[in-house]
């Protein structure tokens, strides 16, 4: 789950830990201790307010990062920097908030611990009380197998300790310097703001260059930290040794408005019309409902989008039995259609599939067209489709995985015995990769295309091999 979607969840919770830390406060000390032991130390409303704040966020903070995750990741600790290079190579935005956000997480620890714990108004002390927090809390995480271990949790939480309490040594500062009758330390106070500055540099500068670049990051660009002399790689195949430039395309794309107008013809077409208020925008992926309930979700990249319809063939549509119940017996699936009966279907759902696309038959009236890097009149076709077609002429559901690209460019590439150089030499990623060694022997090489972070479509070498005796595929990126 995003962190942010977390937060939301856990912010009501979080209101109610408040509320209840309070009501203990309130009855402990001014109940037990006052009324009944008769005690006689003051606890000002201030410290009071803090102590409540304080326990309430160390409540939301261990309910989010050790109640609501996973399990599997036990005995698994992510190296530092794992989670910024897969951020930087896939270059999600969902990635990226969520790395700000671990690092926002702490900044209220780092600035409510030295405000009602004097002791604590040292940036070292309140950076090492970050630092043992966070890493109590990864341990746990690694421990207990919840949620994913990682340094760069530790990393982020810290350097929120150390931003919060910057911000705390301003709000001193300006607000509490004069009525503590103490010099204002202006060396002190802005060398505290260092980590802000760096932090907020350090993204400018990632966000900077991946803005000046022509292409975008693929995934397939990380290279996994193999140890030395662990890869033992074999192959009966031969590589051709010219280097030549290679074509890129760019993917098909709209923006939201777009989408939505796209959306509202596409069920318009049908019979059908958009309902705009049950619409959801997401980063790379709109949500649209009908009024009759149908479902279509659109790729903003690539331009692939799913379809459901609920109305016309789960629920049998408008049509109706002489006792009003709607018929859902109308319809069933059509296990022996032909290509150019699906074909013409698919067109009434504004689908037009090239001559090319290879035509199978599956279960239960499923049937699915398959494009492997079709390249014509400058154009790029890649994906597959599933439908599956009904009695009454309509599609029950139509994945549309094929993406669509224009000639963007030629770039200079690497020729296939340099890629086979580099898998040799353990420059790829690998999935999982947690093994001692590894003894891979290729079996294929094919020059396919893959979806980089910017909407192009990049060329890469496709290594159909065996990774110690396990069927995969590993992509060493083509341009150079």
């Amino acid at each position: 789950m995003e962190l942010m979607e977390m937060v939301r969840s856990y912010l009501p919770l979080g209101i109610v830990a408040v509320i209840v830390f309070a009501g203990m406060i309130g009855i402990g000390y001014g109940l037990i201790y006052r009324k009944v032991l008769k005690g006689s130390r003051q606890i000002g409303i201030g410290k009071l307010i803090w102590l409540v704040l304080f326990c309430g966020y160390l409540f939301v903070v261990c309910s989010l990062t050790l109640l609501d995750r996973g399990g599997g990741y036990k005995g698994r600790f992510y190296p530092l920097f794992a989670s910024y290079k897969e951020a930087w190579y896939e270059f999600s935005m969902q990635d990226w908030r969520n790395l700000i956000l671990n690092i926002i997480l702490f900044v209220p620890f780092g600035f409510l611990l030295p405000a009602g714990i004097k002791w604590m108004q040292h940036f070292y002390r309140t950076t090492l009380c970050g630092l043992i927090f966070t890493l109590a809390i990864e341990l746990t995480q690694f421990a207990a197998g919840r949620g994913v271990a990682e340094w760069d949790d530790v990393l982020n939480n810290t350097l929120g300790a150390m931003i919060g309490y910057g911000l705390f040594c301003l709000f001193y500062a300006v607000f509490l310097r004069k009525k503590q009758q103490e010099k204002l330390r202006v060396g002190v106070v802005l060398c505290c703001q260092i980590p802000l500055l760096l932090t907020c540099l350090a993204y400018a500068l990632i966000f900077g260059i991946y803005a000046g670049k022509d292409l975008g990051n693929l995934r397939s660009g990380e290279n996994t930290a193999f140890r030395k002399g662990s890869i033992q790689v074999s192959s009966d195949l031969s590589y051709e040794s010219s280097v030549k430039e290679l074509a890129v395309y760019e993917l098909q794309k709209r923006d939201q408005q777009e989408c939505e107008e796209y959306a509202a013809q596409f069920f318009e077409n049908l019979g059908d019309e958009l309902d705009k208020d049950e619409t959801i925008f997401y980063d790379t992926t709109d949500v649209f409902l009908s009024k009759k309930g149908n479902h279509f979700w659109m790729d903003v990249e690539g331009l692939t989008w799913d379809y459901t319809d609920f109305d016309s063939v789960f629920w049998g549509g408008d049509e109706e039995e002489d006792d009003g119940e709607a018929d859902n017996d109308t319809a069933s699936p059509v296990t022996d259609a032909k290509e150019a009966d699906i074909r013409a279907c698919l067109k009434e759902y504004q689908v037009t599939l090239p001559k090319e696309a290879v035509f199978e038959k599956r279960e239960e009236g499923n049937y699915k067209f398959t494009v492997s890097n079709l390249i014509k009149d400058d154009r790029i076709y890649d994906g597959e489709l599933d439908c599956t077609y009904y009695s009454n002429g309509k599609m029950e559901s139509i994945y549309n995985q094929i993406r669509t690209g224009t000639y963007y460019g030629s770039y200079p590439a690497i020729s296939e015995q340099e890629a086979y150089e580099r898998l040799c030499a353990g420059r790829f990623y690998l999935w999982n990769a947690s093994a001692d060694s590894y003894e891979i022997t290729v079996d294929q090489v094919t020059l396919c295309y893959q979806k980089d972070s910017k909407g192009f479509y990049q060329p890469v070498y496709d290594f159909t091999v065996k990774v110690n005796g396990e069927e995969d595929v590993i992509e060493i990126p083509a341009l150079k």
